[in-house]
């Protein structure tokens, strides 16, 4: 199993690729953008490239081994030198001295052409489940024919699922986090943010956009087009239809 990180300018262009086996020893890579945040440089693992080895606040991480060079300081377990309890392309441990979930879309099980695959099914699903006539035309002018999907950025942060954006004059659809429990399935969260989007673009004119009005529309749009199973495995807002007058 290798592990694919890539490297944007302010312009949001690849300008280098690094490439890990699981445990983080460098496979490949390209570009020459000097950079310390590397191997899950989002989470904030320092590269100490002289050292070969990577930075993790509270002690330092061996990739080449798998294995931390001092103890946990929490002394959790048995194995208190093991990296991400032996699972690195489930978990992380950025601070560490504790494994979390790596919910990060930069990182497996995340697929840009298959997310895209996705929203086409979302497109084809709007027709037949959305009853608003406003909402369904929007959502198919913006999920059928104007949208890019990304994967993190700008706004994106622990407490954030995904986000809708103009920029540029262009629909984005950003997904910030992938596998935790606390946010939709892919599928369902592209409905929600593209309901978002029209509301965007709609402003001041009718439907008028209030921020609470559409987050509720966008939730019974993602219970309209998808089984419960694809929400939130936490209690749900009352079902509600998907129209724009509530």
């Amino acid at each position: 199993m290798s592990l694919f990180f890539l490297l944007p300018d302010s312009g949001e262009n690849v300008t280098d690729t690094y490439k890990y086996y699981a445990f983080g020893g460098s496979l490949t890579s390209s570009g020459a953008t000097t950079n310390n945040f590397r191997f899950v440089g989002n989470l904030g693992y320092y590269n100490e490239a002289a050292l070969t080895l990577q930075y993790l606040r509270a002690r330092y991480y061996q990739p080449s081994t798998g294995r931390f060079l001092s103890v946990d300081p929490e002394r959790e377990g048995t194995n208190w030198y093991v990296y991400a309890a032996n699972r690195p392309v489930l978990l992380v441990d950025p601070s560490g001295e504790a494994v979390v979930i790596d919910v990060s879309c930069t990182r497996p099980p995340f697929n840009l052409a298959r997310e895209q695959n996705r929203l086409n099914q979302a497109c084809n699903r709007i027709p037949r489940c959305v009853d608003d006539a406003w909402t369904r035309g929007c959502l198919q002018k913006v999920l059928c024919r104007n949208v890019s999907i990304r994967c993190g950025g700008p706004g994106c942060d622990p407490n954030t699922c995904g986000r809708a954006d103009i920029i540029g004059g262009g629909n984005v659809i950003t997904i910030c986090q992938v596998g935790n429990p606390l946010c939709p399935e892919l599928p369902s969260l592209l409905v929600h943010e593209a309901v978002h989007l029209c509301y965007r673009w709609a402003k001041g004119n009718p439907p008028a956009w209030d921020r609470r009005a559409s987050e509720e529309i966008a939730t019974g749009c993602e219970l309209a087009c998808y089984p419960i199973r694809c929400h939130l495995q936490v209690p749900l807002p009352p079902h509600r239809r998907c129209d724009v007058t509530g």
